[in-house]
């Protein structure tokens, strides 16, 4: 009959069943609090604890299973065999019956292994660990997860051949990234989270610095920036171990972050490896900079300029105007002032007035004023989209000379008025080409 698929229980089975039904339910309680308890079948555990929480006994249910869980400390090496496997018949109540069952029982596992002479017993007891561990990661109950990080500390002392096994097993149930959308999904962080992460701030500021890449709101970014904080002075340490030694490839990703942790030390690393680093590592430094949305980013964009690709500096600058750090506009207006270079950079000379125009610099109205104004023989000496653009500053920053100066010049009004726009589609231009 089993070979044909039924499920036929044994006349052993059926006599226990049986025997089990008929005993008072005073006694099987007694029975199931004494240290005798592995003995008991798991199918009759199940059933007395289920019949508890339906009447709402969770108190004496949540007995019961603890109790069960400390027969693994049975001097009788079949008791513990016995409990394991128990255990693992009843996981289910484990993590239903009460949340806090699951730390224990991984307490009670990890304390075992420390001392288990029994190489098989090892074995199932480090499966158990693994699997109890990976049912606290799926249902993000964090304090479990916490205590099985303990023990493998413990493990890694005390019984290092084992913990070096386990390790990568218990990983596979911990899912970082789960941990991180959950601490993002509410006003406070879970109880414990913070515990779990910051006993593995390595990969936590590693998978923080890449999500931050695929942010797109204010919020999320500051979420993250206070996690990461959270995690304390070894996250940011490995994050300027990464920008100082990693590969470009891997050590760019941590600009943004790192520049809200360490604003300070950012510039310094940079200005030593950006020119060991190709264009386009340039380029992504600039917009992790622009990510981060650190409040100095100005001021490190005007620190790195020297050191960036050249072609990057329209980019950089517009940045700086996006920061709208007033201490900025000086270095700024050395690109206006540097238009008698033998061939200055039109898209550079735009993005430039732009940004000073962002900054609301008064001080730049008098080289606005010269590049509007310039004229050579028969023509004006600077392109007429240049012009157009420098004068759309003027109307914020001077503007009583700007309303004199329009009507003589032969620019229709509705070129000259500054134009609302978005964040980084201002200018007059479009793109560099239109130059």
């Amino acid at each position: 009959m089993t070979k044909a698929g039924l499920q036929v229980e044994s006349f052993a089975d059926v006599i226990d069943r049986q025997f089990w039904a008929s005993v008072p339910e005073a006694a099987k309680r007694k029975i199931l609090l004494t240290p005798e308890a592995w003995g008991i079948p798991p199918r009759n555990i199940r059933q007395l604890v289920e019949e508890l929480i339906a009447r709402g006994e969770n108190i004496a249910a949540r007995e019961i299973l603890h109790n069960y869980v400390t027969c693994l400390h049975s001097p009788d090496a079949e008791a513990r065999k016995k409990t394991w496997a128990g255990l693992n018949d009843l996981l289910d109540l484990y993590v239903g019956a009460d949340g806090s069952m699951l730390k224990i029982v991984i307490q009670n596992l990890g304390d075992r292994l420390l001392r288990e002479p029994d190489p098989e017993l090892q074995t199932l007891l480090s499966a158990g660990f693994v699997r109890y561990t990976h049912e606290a990661g799926r249902v993000l109950h964090y304090p479990a997860v916490q205590q099985s990080l303990v023990q493998m500390q413990g493990l890694e002392r005390e019984q290092p051949a084992i913990a070096q096994t386990l390790w990568p097993r218990v990983r596979l149930g911990i899912s970082i990234q789960d941990f991180v959308d959950d601490a993002l999904k509410y006003p406070e962080f879970p109880p414990g989270l913070m515990e779990v992460l910051r006993r593995m701030p390595h990969a936590i500021v590693e998978h923080v610095a890449s999500r931050l890449q695929r942010c797109s709101r204010r919020a999320e970014r500051e979420r993250l920036v206070l996690l990461a904080r959270e995690l304390g002075q070894e996250g940011v340490s490995h994050l300027r171990k990464m920008l100082e030694t990693r590969p470009p490839s891997e050590g760019a990703i941590t600009v943004g972050l790192l520049s809200r942790l360490d604003p300070a030390a950012i510039v310094e690393i940079l200005r030593r490896r950006l020119p060991e680093w190709d264009r386009p590592f340039h380029d992504q430094v600039v917009l992790q900079l622009s990510l981060g949305g650190a409040q100095e980013r100005g001021k490190m964009l005007t620190n790195l300029l020297d050191v960036l690709d050249p072609s990057m500096l329209p980019e950089a600058v517009d940045e700086i105007g996006m920061s709208g750090d007033p201490g900025t506009a000086s270095r700024v207006m050395q690109f206006l002032e540097e238009t008698t270079s033998p061939s200055p950079d039109p898209y550079l000379l735009v993005k430039a007035i732009e940004a000073l125009n962002r900054l609301r610099e008064t001080h730049a109205g008098p080289v606005l004023r010269r590049l509007v104004e310039a004229r050579q023989l028969f023509r004006w000496q600077q392109p007429r989209e240049l012009r157009i653009t420098a004068l759309q500053a003027l109307h914020k920053i001077d503007a009583n000379w700007a309303r004199t100066f329009l009507p003589h010049k032969r620019l229709h009004p509705s070129r000259a008025e500054p134009r609302p726009h978005g964040p980084r589609s201002g200018h007059a231009l479009g793109t560099p080409a239109a130059l």
